[in-house]
């Protein structure tokens, strides 16, 4: 009975929009942030939340990829920045989309028009809100919900746990509530009804850049599928929904540190990508090669063989992505490691 009035209550109770992030200084800006504040008009064209070429097998997202980077390193403007964050986001590259948002974070219109792709994770298209936040969301819409960043630590040892929480999202016409956890064992997203009529909402669980996911349940059932955006009925009874990706024992590896500088081998002699010969994808990954170049200043080449042991090419760096499925896997990751060694202070 006593559950029951509460969730009664709880229905006629406004809830105010509200988004929490781990503790760093990203989390100060936004907690401190007015709920006046419009979206910057350049990333949210006509009241709809900015899109970008993302996909890898694309030219165009590697031709656009490039100039931005270029840009945000000679004159750190925002909105390449900005441009860069909305790529990684939707690369999966949560933590080098984090970081592009960070580095804007004192424009606080360029915060109120990406925030809302990272939590809760709204498609590109969709309105543009106040102060950080969605704007009004269908029925039935989808959401991709970034992994949070690490919480600063504070002198803490061990695990620190990642957590996000958004409050007051308006999906058709209900008010419900998302929150995401990462612990040692697994990623949890929690949906809660928070006010309104019942809502239906897609939600799909983000990845880890170091853990994989072998298993993923809804409502503590295991499903037989991995990456679906599983679909949730929200009720006015209160009554929370969780999904949950369960680690595989055993860290990925990732490299995450990059050289302060391009390593003489690279210099005199550059890469080569090793690739199949029935790849579909040579347009982009000449747009990829060229980028590279454009970008670090390393010559980079595509090939269907290996280097002859006597050749200039025989002493640089090679790439095989003659695996479809590594390549898939890697390429985003290679993009990341650039950005970051294009941007970090010299």
């Amino acid at each position: 009975m006593i559950a029951v009035l509460l969730a009664l209550w709880m229905q006629d109770t406004p809830v105010v929009p509200r988004l929490e992030l781990p503790r760093g200084p990203l989390a100060g800006v936004v907690a401190t942030m007015a709920a006046e504040v419009s979206p910057k008009a350049a990333l949210a064209p006509e009241g709809r939340l900015l899109s970008v070429s993302s996909t890898v097998d694309t030219p165009a997202t590697w031709s656009a990829w490039a100039a931005d980077l270029t840009n945000a390193q000679q004159t750190n403007a925002v909105e390449p920045r900005a441009r860069l964050a909305l790529v990684a986001l939707e690369q999966e590259r949560y933590d080098d989309a984090w970081s592009h948002l960070s580095a804007v974070r004192a424009d606080e219109a360029s915060l109120a028009a990406l925030l809302p792709r990272f939590l809760p994770g709204v498609p590109a298209g969709s309105l543009a809100g106040q102060g950080g936040h969605a704007g009004a969301l269908p029925d039935g819409v989808e959401l991709h919900p970034a992994l949070p960043y690490e919480p600063d630590r504070e002198g803490a040892t061990g695990w620190v746990p990642r957590a996000a929480k958004v409050d007051g999202l308006a999906i058709g016409k209900a008010r419900v509530g998302l929150e995401i956890t990462v612990e040692g064992e697994g990623i949890q997203v929690t949906l809660r009804h928070q006010g309104g009529e019942a809502a239906t909402v897609k939600v799909r669980i983000p990845r880890h850049p170091e853990y994989a996911i072998e298993a993923e349940f809804v409502d503590w059932w295991q499903q037989d599928q991995l990456g679906n955006a599983w679909e949730l009925e929200l009720t006015p009874s209160g009554e929370e929904h969780v999904l949950y990706g369960r680690f595989r024992g055993g860290l990925a590896t990732r490299a995450k540190l990059v050289p302060r500088h391009v390593p003489l081998q690279l210099q005199q002699y550059g890469a080569v990508v090793l690739v199949e010969r029935e790849c579909t994808q040579l347009e982009a990954l000449g747009a990829f090669a060229r980028a590279i170049q454009q970008c670090s200043g390393v010559a980079t080449v595509i090939a269907h063989e290996r280097p002859t042991w006597n050749s200039n090419a025989s002493s640089g760096l090679l790439i095989d992505w003659s695996d479809p499925q590594q390549r898939r896997t890697e390429w985003p990751l290679l993009a990341g490691r650039i950005e970051r060694f294009v941007l970090q202070p010299k």
